[in-house]
């Protein structure tokens, strides 16, 4: 499965891209259960508008569960209901503000839970409300179905 999350924001005068990409690999059980993890790739980008010089970028890493189920629905479609378990990690943001630059540890450790509802058809992809409740953004899943 891929992921792409994106989610951006203005929060105390600044403005943040927040950014989730990467494949999970995932197994169907013979009990027509999902299971899977992979690591997924984090990144955020911002700058402050009243301070043209002001910018922030940093990227890290967050651990993906995915677990859920395959049924029919009444119309006899295949479909997935995957629930998505992510784990942040801290990483370092640098920030640049005006002739100075530092280097930040984003205390990101933070954990979502969501629950993603679409279709099996191979290359299917299925957008949704942002991760983040109240954060204007978009989310994508791809889902690749072999053997």
């Amino acid at each position: 499965m891929t992921l792409n999350h994106t989610a951006v924001f203005n929060m105390y005068g600044y403005e943040q891209e927040f950014r989730i990409e990467g494949v999970v690999p995932f197994a169907l059980l013979d009990d027509n259960t999902v299971s899977g993890s992979g690591t997924l790739q984090v990144s955020t980008q911002g700058a402050w508008p009243y301070n043209p010089g002001g910018s922030f970028s940093g990227s890290g890493t967050a651990d993906e569960s995915l677990s859920g189920r395959m049924y029919l629905d009444a119309n006899c479609q295949a479909m997935s209901e995957i629930v998505f378990d992510e784990q942040f990690h801290p990483f370092p943001v640098t920030y640049l503000v005006g002739a100075m630059t530092f280097i930040v540890t984003f205390p990101i450790t933070q954990h979502n839970t969501y629950t993603l509802v679409f279709p099996v058809i191979d290359g299917a992809a299925v957008s949704g409300p942002p991760a983040f409740g109240g954060i204007q953004g978009s989310f994508n899943c791809i889902l690749h179905v072999g053997r």
